[in-house]
């Protein structure tokens, strides 16, 4: 349905690398990815709504916060 989705997770790169490693395809589909542990925009992590923010904000347009929970 052409629905843009991306993921905002708690996991560092490595572990995210490692957990989706044989999953390429799948993860192709996300439009971008957040990692709240590594990512310079996130200043609290999960369970704080930082990462899922950061996330709506990178798609084009922005998804409104209100939209986001």
């Amino acid at each position: 349905h052409k629905i843009p989705i991306a993921i905002a997770s708690g996991s560092t790169k490595s572990s995210y690398d490692l957990k989706t490693q044989n999953h390429q395809e799948f993860m192709s589909l996300f439009r971008h990815k957040v990692l709240s542990s590594s990512d310079p925009e996130v200043e609290k992590g999960k369970p704080a709504p930082d990462p899922f923010l950061v996330c709506a904000r990178r798609f084009t347009p922005p998804v409104e916060p209100s939209k986001v929970f």
